[in-house]
């Protein structure tokens, strides 16, 4: 076996996106995830589950911003 194949760094699967890209696909699977009904006990479109503290709308707000 050679030992530069060995060695060879390889480069992550999401490499080439862009970064842009990336974010928009996980502020995508954050929303897709949240509005996914029904959810006993988690947030979802019906209701706030046992989160007193948050909805869906807190939900999405907070996905733009860290997303």
């Amino acid at each position: 076996m050679n030992v530069s194949v060995v060695t060879e760094r390889r480069t992550p699967a999401y490499s080439s996106l862009a970064a842009g890209e990336l974010n928009g696909l996980v502020a995508r699977a954050l929303l897709t995830e949240a509005r996914l009904t029904p959810k006993p006990g988690l947030v979802d479109i019906r209701n706030s589950g046992a989160h007193r503290d948050m909805d869906l709308a807190a939900f999405e707000r907070s996905t733009t911003a860290i997303a």
